[in-house]
Formats: C-alpha cells, structure tokens, sequence
C-alpha cells in the first residue's frame, strides 16, 4: 500500500496559545507546589519553538485538522467544582463505587461512603487532598516526569481540569469507578489530566466515557492518563469514545505495573474526526502482566492513530496486545507497536497484533510493528493482518437471503467477537457489546 505523503504544516504564530495559557495560570488551584508546577511547566514551554502543529501536537495527521485550529483557543474558565450527593448514584442502572463528570463548566464527583471511609479517592478538587500524603508523592513524581513531551506538559501547565482515582493498599473496590467527559460546549483546547493509583493487593475497575453530542465547534480533547498500579495490584480500564465527527482526541496513557501485578485495559474508538493514542505499559515488577485490547472504526475521513510501547523492565512479565480495527469508506488507521525487553532481564514473555477488515478499497492502514530485545532468554512476537470482506463468507451468507448490508454487520461482527473473551470484568461486558454491535 502506497505510503501517505508526510503533511505540509504552516507556520503559525504561537503568542495566542501563550497567552491563553498564561491567562489560565491566573486560575490557582489553591495548591502552591501545583501552582508552582504550572508556572514552571509554563516557563519551559516558552523555551520551545512552537512554531508549528507537528511541534505541538504531531507530526501524523495535518490533513485532519480545519483551518479554525490553526487559532489555538484554549479554553480559559476554570470549572465550578463540586462533590454532589448519594443521590446522583440513582441516575445510572448500574451500581459504582464512584462517579466524577468533567464538563466545560463543571467538574463534579460523588464516592460511595463506604469507599470514601475506607480511604478510597475519587475527585477532581487537589485542594482537598492535602492531608493524603501518599496519594501526593505519587501525583508529585508523575507530574514532574522530567521526560514529558510539549504536549503533556501543556496539560499539566493548564492544569484546570483534573480527576484523582486512588485505591489503597488491600482494598477491593467490587463496583466500578465512572469518570464522564462532555465535550458538547467546548471550542478549542480542553486540556485534562487524569491520575489512577492502585495500592498493594487492591482491586478495582474504571470506565472512562468521553462524548461530545452535536457541537457545531471543533472541540479538542488533550489528556494525560497516569496509571500506577502496585505490587499485587489489579486494575480493569475501560475507555470509550464516542465523540462528535467534528471532535479530536489526544491522549497520552502510561501504565506503571509493580510486582505481580495485573492491568487490563480494553479500549474503542467509534467518534471523533481524529483520535491519537501514545500507550506506554511500564513492567517494573517480577511476575507483572498487562493485556492491552483496542476496537477502532474509522470512516467518513476519520484518521485513528496509535503508538504502543510494551516495555518490560523486569523478569518474568507478560504483556499482550491486540488492536483490531474495521476501517470504512475513506477512513485511515495507523498503529505503530514496540516491544522492549531490557538487559538482563530473564522470561519475559511480550506479544502485539494488529488486524484490519478494510470495507472499502477507499479504506487505508499502515501498520508497524516492532521488537527491541537486549537478552536472549525471552518469548516475543508479533503478527499484522489486513484484509477485505471475505467474497466466499458474503456468498454464504447471500445465499441464504440475508441483504448485503446485514450480511457485511455479521462478518464484522465476527471479526471483533473474540476481543469480548479479553474482558475479565463482568459488568464491562455489556457496555463493550453495545459500544461494537450497534
């Protein structure tokens, strides 16, 4: 398949971005080592030549944004923030340990009591977790990770638009945790951080839903994702996006795995004119496992790009990767995997596929795996696959008076249903079915 031509960038004048983030600085969080962070975050941005969009935000996909974010708004209020009664809990069919909602003007959340007494985080206020010591060395080391890219410390520099998740050591948290992020009014910029800490032998699960309904705007969701998980420690991630066609989504994850500790994550993409991922999954521990699933159905001029990287770090870890994508009608996929293996580091145990149904010879994907091994006693692979709609299955199915319309649903639906035997988490079972099969 012929390679895109590399997008040609303008040259832009980035005096608005400063200026809005320099006005959001005014904004203080009540919190002075964040506050200073910020301002130092902010002060080592102004040193970048930021002189273009592949500076700022990449170097993949120009072709993807209209002219209007050639203007780099920002969004500059600061939300009302605000922890809501029980009773919000009864607005949802299922039962959640915790529910944070992050929209253009609000940012409000609610932890079920027992959680909360138990020690349990859940919040998007950092004023009101001063006395959580523990809680605040992790946050501190994580925001002052000196290898940050322009953009991630441009969301930690703005620094308006939080949620804290924080499990401690020994707690098992039975329901699922809900952090909802609106984007229906948002114009411009809207940059997010999200911090998840899991304590030693505790478990937990989190879904992460992002929506834009109509929105006449180009709203630009830009987050950071820091999971750390402990010795022994499980956490079951779900994510979901199903953004409006005019929305583009930034996220930059990292998954930091302790000692036999276990992360699943499951996401899908199905909105949003752009999505871009850079996934990094840490193995530090001895025994630490990580399954990291991914659905994408670009089409109608979507561009969906991800960047993985299975990093194992200690003997004996395990990580698996599967990314399956149906791209339609002028939709473009592009993924690029690494596994790393460090020196003398014994058994790790690393695996990534990339598998694409194309329903349209207007559909493109570029795939590129890689391996990066530095000591012999290991187990790592990798596999790619694209394809069409298989003529043979289609005929079958015709045949038997099927239209050609249900008949394409079903082989698709085919395609993606062995990704559902990779959800260890019950309750997320149904909301991944609805999100793919609808």
């Amino acid at each position: 398949m012929k390679k895109p031509q590399k997008p040609e960038y303008k040259k832009i004048d980035p005096s608005p971005l400063f200026k809005g983030l320099e006005e959001s600085l005014s904004f203080g969080t009540g919190v002075s080592w964040f506050d200073n962070l910020r301002r130092k975050k902010f002060s080592y941005l102004k040193e970048k030549k930021i002189d273009s969009l592949a500076t700022f935000l990449g170097e993949k996909h120009g072709k993807f944004f209209s002219e209007n974010a050639l203007l780099l708004s920002i969004v500059q209020t600061k939300p009302q923030i605000k922890k809501v009664g029980v009773d919000d809990f009864k607005k949802y069919d299922q039962k959640l340990s915790g529910i944070l909602r992050i929209s253009l003007d609000e940012a409000d959340f609610v932890i079920q009591e027992e959680m909360e007494i138990s020690g349990g985080i859940l919040s998007a206020d950092l004023k009101s977790l001063k006395e959580k010591s523990d809680f605040l060395d992790g946050l501190k080391t994580a925001y002052m990770d000196s290898n940050r890219t322009v953009l991630e410390n441009f969301i930690v520099a703005h620094g308006l638009y939080n949620a804290y998740l924080s499990i401690p050591d020994g707690l098992n948290a039975a329901d699922p945790f809900l952090i909802q992020i609106d984007l229906t009014a948002v114009d411009g910029f809207l940059p997010l951080n999200i911090y998840v800490r899991i304590g030693e032998s505790s478990q937990a699960s989190l879904l992460i839903d992002v929506t834009s309904g109509q929105n006449e705007n180009q709203p630009v969701l830009l987050s950071n994702l820091h999971v750390e998980i402990g010795d022994g420690g499980e956490l079951d991630l779900l994510q979901t996006g199903q953004a409006d066609q005019q929305a583009l989504l930034f996220s930059h994850e990292k998954a930091i795995i302790g000692r036999d500790a276990v992360f699943n994550s499951f996401i899908i993409d199905n909105g949003g004119k752009l999505v871009d991922r850079t996934i990094s999954v840490d193995l530090y521990g001895r025994g630490g496992s990580a399954d990291v699933t991914c659905l994408y159905t670009p089409k109608n001029e979507q561009g969906y790009f991800y960047d993985t990287a299975q990093n194992h770090h200690a003997s004996d870890t395990t990580s698996d990767l599967l990314f399956k994508g149906v791209i339609d009608k002028s939709g473009y996929a592009w993924w690029k995997g690494n596994i790393l293996v460090e020196a003398g580091t014994k058994g790790a145990n690393g695996y990534q596929a990339n598998n694409n149904l194309m329903m349209d010879e207007t559909a493109k994907v570029e795939s590129i795996p890689g391996l990066e091994i530095k000591t012999d006693d290991v187990r790592c692979s990798h596999g790619v696959t694209m394809g069409n709609v298989d003529d043979d299955q289609l005929f079958y199915l015709r045949s038997r008076g099927i239209d050609l319309e249900e008949a394409e649903k079903l082989i698709v639906e085919g395609f993606l249903t062995d990704t559902l035997k990779r959800v260890t988490k019950e309750e997320f079972h149904k909301e991944i079915s609805e999100k793919i099969f609808t």
